[in-house]
């Protein structure tokens, strides 16, 4: 079965499984993600405000892994509940003074979201631009993207949207530096040795919240890039791994900007998924002025570090 003829079983069928949306209409659609990354959400729209959307590709995946029809239909059915759950189920529960809490600042790479950037409220930071998103609370990873559209609903306008994400991120989702050895000790689950580097005296440093989710933009907090500066003791180079987090390393006199941009830019073409995909660039948090900018002069690379 191929992709279209899979997208429209599963717009037949789903009612099937969910019969308490009888009567209401299956609605898939192409929807362009971060970076211009494009996929089919399954929305089912009756007569709520806000509904779920489920991302079908996903689901023809397992389909091509050996995966039948019938157990994927009752998966999408379950996650369409469990989602339906966790989502405002209303204009009045999508009210600013009720949802406020859980706005929080996410990074995008403005060349590739230029068209999304068009709709929603934003802050141009270098090569990134800074949005805002709300959690959707106890359903893992599910974010809402505020529009200019809701500004206009709720009556207020960015600055006190923008501080209001950056107070309520701070709060929920709290920076979180760490040392290489420690994010390998959480990522997999072997304890540190004893012998492991204290903070402070390892090359490299992850920064991201404490959900590891949308991290990246702490990169562009004043008050967080200072502190880790005065921790480590100078300037920093800053290393963009992908949405969700980044790389810190001490500008010292032996370090390489040319390999580490070089890095950064393999990591993306290897690693990172294009939808995480944050930036190619690599930056310098000047410790003395305070400022991030975009590294663009590696033939000077150490003019202005400070030891």
């Amino acid at each position: 079965m191929d992709y279209k003829t899979f997208k429209a079983v599963v717009q037949k069928k789903i009612i099937d499984y969910l019969p308490e949306e009888k009567g209401n209409k299956v609605h898939i659609e192409a929807v362009k993600k971060n970076n211009g990354v494009v996929l089919d959400s399954m929305t089912i729209i009756g007569d709520q405000a806000i509904t779920p959307s489920l991302y079908l590709n996903q689901y023809y995946d397992q389909y091509l892994q050996g995966k039948s029809m019938v157990p994927l239909l009752v998966n999408i059915a379950m996650d369409y509940k469990e989602a339906k759950q966790h989502i405002p189920q209303g204009t009045l529960e999508f009210e600013y003074e009720k949802i406020k809490d859980n706005i929080f600042v996410a990074a995008c790479n403005a060349e590739k979201n230029q068209e999304l950037l068009e709709d929603v409220p934003h802050e141009l930071c270098e090569d990134v631009a800074l949005i805002y998103k709300v959690r959707c609370q106890n359903f893992e990873n599910a974010t809402i993207q505020i529009k200019n559209s809701h500004l206009k609903m709720w009556g207020i306008d960015e600055q006190m949207l923008k501080t209001q994400a950056w107070e309520s991120m701070k709060k929920e989702l709290p920076a979180e530096c760490m040392g290489m050895a420690k994010a390998f000790e959480m990522l997999t689950g072997i304890p540190l040795p004893d012998e492991a580097i204290p903070y402070g005296k390892e090359p490299l440093y992850v920064l991201t919240n404490q959900e590891k989710l949308y991290g990246a933009a702490y990169m562009f907090d004043q008050e967080t890039m200072e502190k880790i500066a005065a921790e480590l003791g100078g300037n920093l180079i800053v290393l963009p791994s992908s949405l969700h987090e980044v790389i810190i390393v001490k500008e010292t006199e032996d370090v390489d900007l040319q390999e580490l941009k070089d890095m950064v830019s393999g990591i993306n073409e290897t690693v990172v998924s294009e939808e995480e995909f944050l930036s190619d660039e690599i930056y310098r948090y000047d410790a003395e002025q305070q400022t991030l900018s975009v590294i663009d002069d590696f033939s000077s690379q150490q003019m202005g570090m400070r030891m």
